[in-house]
């Protein structure tokens, strides 16, 4: 064997312990993250399953976790890891018919199956790389599933198949403010958009813009969706707040109004942050019914 050049030797032996004091950095900062969270969940079409959506920062993986629950026991059904760090960990939504998750990922869609958890296809944005799409919140579904919305850079949202990512159309808005977010009511007749500092409601078939509300100019969000429906189609849950645009107003909601609520009304979700260590066993959060039982949902907190 050919000895190597002992500066080579010196060079290679700088570089391990390096990397040696790197990976001790580096498990040092794992180490004080929370281990494994959620941040953003959605009910089955029929109440019985919960999806989340979070992170798993420890030793063994650095990443995305996507995880199902029975909404009945709280026991885990699957658990995904994604093998890349989320940005956006309640970026999820889930199609109508119940089916697909969609993860609204750096600069791609990655389609889950509700079944198993696996991913069975991905839309890439190649060109999102430098913020052309927005991919920091959650791609609505059209009602039928046909379609996806996603918010691109210079104020527009872009209605893509949500079978081949072919743009069917464009929906354009102030291409000087940025789009925070969007959602469209439970009959798809209505879509709300929040942009710069305003609320936007606008008729899904003729983009005629119905009402607006000022809101405060720099909104930092607590987590989960923070733009939604209410079942009735006409309010909208606007994080912490409640707009009625019949009415004008936007008022502070209650807590009944503010939580994840499952579909048919009678359970509603409570996301829990948890630091974990070693061995650590935590609940990730918790599911109550109207009769008031609680339920846990099965987690890792730790590694």
């Amino acid at each position: 064997m050919v000895d190597a050049p002992k500066s080579l030797t010196r060079s290679l032996g700088c570089l391990g312990v390096i990397f040696t004091l790197a990976s001790i950095g580096q498990m040092v900062s794992y180490a004080s993250y929370a281990g494994e969270n959620v941040e953003g969940a959605v009910f089955s079409p029929d109440g019985k399953i919960l999806y989340g959506i979070g992170g798993d920062y420890t030793p063994n993986h650095w990443g995305g976790v996507l995880t199902a629950w029975s909404a009945e026991t709280g026991k885990r059904l699957w658990r995904q890891e994604i093998q890349d760090n989320l940005n956006n960990n309640d970026a999820l939504s889930l199609s109508h018919d119940g089916k697909t998750l969609v993860l609204n990922r750096y600069d791609h869609l990655a389609f889950h199956d509700t079944a198993t958890g696996h991913q069975a296809r991905r839309l890439p944005f190649p060109h999102a790389r430098y913020g052309s799409h927005s991919l920091s919140m959650p791609v609505p579904f059209t009602t039928d599933d046909k379609e996806i919305l996603v918010a691109m850079s210079g104020g527009a949202l872009e209605v893509l198949d949500a079978q081949s990512g072919k743009r069917n159309g464009k929906l354009p808005f102030s291409p000087t403010e940025t789009l925070h977010g969007c959602a469209l009511s439970p009959d798809g007749k209505r879509l709300v958009v929040y942009q710069g500092n305003q609320l936007i409601l606008r008729e899904w078939a003729t983009n005629k813009t119905l009402a607006k509300q000022t809101v405060q100019e720099t909104h930092y969000f607590n987590g989960g969706n923070p733009l939604r429906f209410f079942p009735d189609g006409k309010r909208v849950l606007f994080d912490d707040s409640v707009w009625n645009p019949a009415e004008k107003i936007l008022r502070p909601c209650n807590l009944d109004e503010s939580r994840l609520t499952s579909p048919e009304g009678t359970r509603f979700v409570t996301l829990e942050q948890r630091h974990g260590r070693k061995n650590w066993r935590e609940p990730l959060g918790t599911i109550t019914n109207l009769a008031g039982k609680t339920i846990s949902l099965e987690g890792q907190t730790g590694w």
